[in-house]
């Protein structure tokens, strides 16, 4: 159970969450899963939110 401010847990740090990859890999803006690329399209298999690879 996290306690928030009084510190009796704490948050896993980015050094021990990060997992060592060669490719991207896209979070999607509308529900937060992975997304897949497909050709010049990365699509969310979620939720199907679609954005095309030139978006900034």
């Amino acid at each position: 159970m996290l306690t928030g401010s009084r510190g009796d847990a704490t948050l896993p740090t980015v050094e021990t969450r990060q997992t060592v990859t060669d490719e991207w890999i896209h979070i999607c803006e509308r529900c937060g899963e992975r997304m897949d690329e497909r050709k010049c399209k990365i699509v969310c298999t979620n939720c199907g939110f679609i954005r095309d690879c030139s978006d900034p």
